[in-house]
């Protein structure tokens, strides 16, 4: 046992671990998981104190309860940690603590001397920052991955706060910031003075906040934002000098789409930003010539790509991309030059639309070869595409169609 490095706890029934629980486990362990553990269970505040070289600590799904996860820390306090892991710690049937999560400054006192460079507190219903406590880590510049995904707190009250934590991560690489319902953008009222939903109380209620800028980390690989639903998050996310390769801000429901403006050269290969109406994203991206994978389902594309109103062009500002999901759009009709300018294309996703004959415009393609055509109205391949076969513009051989 002296050599043990690694020790694992997983669908575990535990009562209390007192600060002699490991007392003979030995001090070689470096990774600590104790993982999926039924029950709400006891940790005193030195629990870990026999593990001096501990790096890795995850205690993911366990019901802790993240007052008592931060508690555990306090061995390790001014010491450097790969990963923390306290997803999903906090139960609402735990009565010792309050399920609504508000970390204040006196909760960080351990965890914000620590050096930690990844650290995921994601799903916890955490509500609330207080007394700055985000600006309470002293090493911030560790920070390579944070994951605060699915918890309830609002910028609407330390926006400022959070705007100043992130320009002090310069090191950070990935951002997840995902599934917040925090309100909806345009909520309609039922007054009993008229006995009817009021227009006016919804306007009166939706007064915008000044212009708002968040500043991204240079360091920046992954932004993931998605389903987020706000009234109001920022209007303009600037990337300066970026490394941001992967994007993700889909199904993004607030009153204003930001702005995404890059200073510098941009790096972004791929971009998801489905189920949000195109005509809400169009022009709040600059050129992306190193785009190579967009993706856009349930854009509701069918408002913008029809007989009467057409947009040419519409991804002039991605000329490179190679993959490209227009799933789920309601689509029955394509210009010719709908897809004008993106000659590198090879996988076009049509999955899940009305066409009910394979688009004219995918025969001026001449590097595709995937097309997903499934879930459509279509009996079969139509002449124009048969006939193809003998088109030399192109290898038709090497051409796959998804109908089924």
């Amino acid at each position: 046992m002296v050599e043990l490095t690694n020790i694992r706890f997983k669908n575990c029934f535990i009562n209390h671990l007192t600060n002699d629980t490991f007392r003979n486990l030995p001090e070689s362990i470096t990774e600590f998981y104790m993982n999926n553990c039924s029950n709400f269970f006891v940790v005193d505040i030195d629990a870990l104190r026999h593990f001096p070289k501990l790096n890795v600590l995850d205690v993911s799904k366990s019901p802790i309860h993240l007052v008592q996860a931060f508690r555990m820390l306090y061995p390790f306090e001014n010491r450097t940690m790969e990963i923390i892991n306290f997803h999903d710690v906090t139960f609402a049937k735990v009565k010792i603590f309050y399920y609504d999560v508000v970390l204040t400054e006196e909760m960080m006192s351990y965890i914000k001397t620590m050096c930690i460079k990844t650290l995921d507190i994601s799903f916890n219903n955490i509500v609330a920052f207080r007394n700055n406590s985000l600006l309470a880590f002293e090493r911030p510049e560790c920070f390579r991955k944070i994951h605060l995904t699915a918890n309830d707190f609002s910028f609407k009250y330390f926006i400022e706060e959070f705007m100043e934590f992130f320009k002090r991560l310069t090191n950070l690489e990935i951002y997840d910031h995902s599934y917040f319902a925090l309100g909806y953008r345009n909520p309609k009222f039922y007054n009993d003075t008229t006995s009817r939903i009021d227009e006016i109380i919804t306007l009166n209620s939706s007064s915008m906040p000044k212009k708002v800028v968040l500043y991204a980390p240079k360091s920046l690989k992954e932004f993931r934002a998605t389903h987020i639903m706000s009234k109001f998050l920022f209007d303009e996310v600037i990337f300066n000098e970026s490394s941001l390769e992967n994007f993700d801000v889909s199904y993004f429901d607030t009153i204003i789409f930001p702005k995404f403006t890059f200073i510098g050269k941009n790096r972004v290969k791929s971009l998801n930003i489905s189920g949000i109406s195109a005509h809400r994203t169009l022009d709040k991206f600059p050129r992306m010539s190193n785009l190579t994978t967009l993706r856009m389902s349930k854009a509701k594309l069918f408002r913008i790509f029809n007989d009467n109103n057409s947009h040419f062009g519409i991804f002039n500002w991605a000329p490179n991309v190679e993959h490209l999901d227009l799933s789920k759009n309601y689509m029955w009709v394509l210009n010719k030059r709908f897809l004008d300018g993106l000659t590198h294309l090879k996988y076009l996703n049509l999955h899940d639309n009305l066409f009910q004959t394979v688009p004219e415009v995918v025969t001026s393609l001449t590097n595709i070869n995937q097309i997903d055509l499934s879930f459509n109205l279509l009996p079969t391949l139509d002449g124009n595409i048969r006939d193809g076969s003998t088109d030399n513009k192109r290898n038709w051989a090497n051409l796959k169609f998804f109908l089924f």
